[in-house]
């Protein structure tokens, strides 16, 4: 049976099946971006975008079923200032439909800046239910190390308290790699 063919009901599971659950990645090359699924190992090279995507473009119907659903249902990734330019280039609905944002961090990397932009944007990510930090810290230990840290969890804090003004309880999570 032609998936056209199909219930509503069933052409969304089978959706977000193929188009939800994945981890993916930006990546941004001077003026260019591109999308990646998340490497299994940090280590290791990114996978070219996941062709999972081809199904939103088959035909006029499933791109207008299946348009916000990549942004809906996985995770975007990347360092922090990436998130901010991939943000402005999806445009206003897809951002808003974004519920999961991972951002990956060194503590030499500028991040505070990046998240208090994240900030200025989070009233545009109305979707927005969950941000994680992943801080690379190094194994050894620094003053100035101990003060970003500090400064993160603070910022972090705002975050919430901002999410909670907005009427959204978006949950934060800070975790850190050596």
């Amino acid at each position: 049976m032609p998936l056209l063919k199909l219930p509503p009901e069933i052409r969304n599971t089978i959706y977000e099946y193929v188009l939800g659950g994945h981890k993916l990645y930006y990546v941004a090359y001077g003026d260019r971006m591109s999308l990646r699924h998340s490497p299994p190992d940090p280590k290791s090279e990114f996978a070219e975008i996941p062709q999972f995507l081809a199904l939103t473009k088959t035909c006029r119907q499933i791109q207008a079923e299946t348009k916000l659903l990549p942004f809906k249902l996985n995770v975007f990734g990347g360092v922090a200032t990436d998130h901010l330019r991939f943000l402005a280039r999806i445009g206003p609905r897809a951002a808003k439909a974004i519920k999961t944002i991972h951002i990956d961090a060194s503590y030499r990397s500028g991040l505070s800046d990046s998240l208090s932009r994240l900030f200025y944007l989070l009233p545009g990510l109305q979707g927005l239910r969950k941000t994680a930090v992943t801080v690379y810290v190094g194994s050894r230990h620094s003053q100035r190390k101990e003060r970003f840290l500090r400064k993160l969890k603070m910022e972090l804090m705002e975050l919430k308290e901002i999410s909670s003004e907005c009427g959204r309880n978006i949950e934060v999570v800070l975790d850190y790699m050596q």
